[in-house]
């Protein structure tokens, strides 16, 4: 783990000779440790280290072929007594099967199979090239599934920003209708009140008039009884008197009426709830329409003939699509004429729709599934009539 540290190009690796803790600069390839600049040293005063192979790490890091040398490691047997002999014969006894020295291969192994271990070593190097092949593959389809699920990562969100701005725009367009339809009322209620105050005012002012001419009348009624004059008093006493007369005559009553006006909000609020929270749904379906396949009987039949069609669906990854609500509209010059809803049947994976024409025309099918149609799982229908429906047909035009 340490090697696979450096290569990766972690610097902070600890001498493992000594106790100091310091930062190996160097590898012994022959003690096969990671060793600090004063254990450099002493490997060059020190007899038994002086024969050692002592190379700097960053030298051994700069090319591919001097850092597999970070990996080469001279294992002596670990049997008493042959501790100069290194491992150059593997035992192929199924109690062994394990590296030993020469001197093993005489003694204690001398009843049991062997080869060189370089034998081994290649035979083992076979299998691993095959399974590093089949690793690299691996890594190939790994990147691949990453690329896509990257691509598919920013479909979402493009998907994500595309259906934000139609759901935006969509209430906006209903923010505007509601702003209309409030302004439109509160302009219907002004209006009223307007209307209502002008005939207030002109009521108001003909009961004003009305009041000044009682006063006035009455003034002059009080007053010209008062006179010693009877000439000048039989001369404006009838002009008074009609005026008296007149006034009584009238009738006073307000013209102005007392209107009732209240807002009726239509629908009630929990029927507003329900309009709001149906004005617009989210549509998801997992099913990749490239995929998935259709078979229609038939896609021309006669008049009352049974049409079926039988859907197999399946997402991006080649799952079935067994739990959505799949059905099949029919249209006629892009307005849907009927809609067919296909069941599954268990265990099978396949949708199946029945529909019995009644009438001979031209249509185009398409699959539905959650509410969303799959473009590309679309066709069309004939509906040829009967021999029957002809012959009624042809007798018609004849008459």
């Amino acid at each position: 783990s340490a090697i696979l540290r450096l290569m990766k190009g972690d610097s902070s690796l600890i001498c493992e000779m000594c106790t100091n803790h310091k930062t190996a600069s160097h590898r012994c390839l022959d003690c096969s440790l990671f060793i600090c600049v004063e254990c450099v040293k002493l490997h060059s005063v020190i007899k038994p280290f002086k024969s050692h192979t002592v190379s700097e790490i960053k030298g051994l890091l700069s090319e591919e072929k001097n850092c597999m040398s970070l990996f080469r490691k001279t294992i002596h047997c670990p049997v008493n007594g042959h501790d100069n002999e290194t491992l150059k014969m593997y035992c192929l006894d199924s109690a062994c099967m394990k590296p030993v020295c020469v001197l093993c291969c005489i003694t204690t192994h001398k009843e049991h199979k062997y080869c060189n271990i370089a034998e081994v070593g290649k035979e083992n190097k076979t299998k691993i090239e095959y399974i590093l092949k089949n690793v690299a593959s691996k890594v190939d389809q790994a990147q691949k599934s990453v690329t896509e699920l990257q691509d598919i990562n920013d479909k979402c969100l493009l998907d994500s920003q595309r259906l934000q701005n139609e759901i935006k725009a969509r209430f906006s367009e209903a923010k505007k209708a509601l702003e209309l339809r409030e302004k439109t009322l509160c302009e219907v209620v002004a209006s009223q009140v307007n209307v209502k105050q002008k005939c207030i005012k002109k009521e108001k002012k003909k009961l004003t008039s009305f009041i000044n001419s009682c006063k006035q009348a009455c003034y002059y009624g009080n007053i010209s009884p008062k006179l010693n004059d009877h000439q000048s008093f039989l001369a404006i006493g009838n002009s008074i008197q009609l005026q008296l007369e007149n006034l009584e005559r009238q009738v006073i009553e307000k013209q102005v009426s007392t209107d009732i006006m209240k807002f009726s909000p239509k629908p009630s609020d929990a029927c507003f709830t329900t309009s709001i929270n149906s004005f617009g749904k989210i549509l998801v379906t997992k099913v990749n329409p490239t995929k998935s396949k259709v078979v229609v009987t038939s896609s021309v039949c006669d008049q009352g003939e049974e049409l079926q069609f039988q859907i197999q669906l399946y997402s991006s990854t080649g799952i079935p699509i067994i739990d959505e609500n799949v059905g099949v509209h029919l249209k006629n010059r892009g307005k849907i004429l009927k809609s067919v809803h296909c069941s599954i049947g268990t265990p099978s994976s396949t949708f199946t729709g029945k529909w019995v024409p009644d009438e001979p025309l031209q249509l185009s099918w398409i699959v539905v599934s959650n509410g969303i149609e799959l473009e590309t799982l679309e066709g069309m229908i004939e509906v040829k009539a009967t021999e029957t429906q002809q012959g009624i047909m042809l007798l018609w035009f004849r008459v």
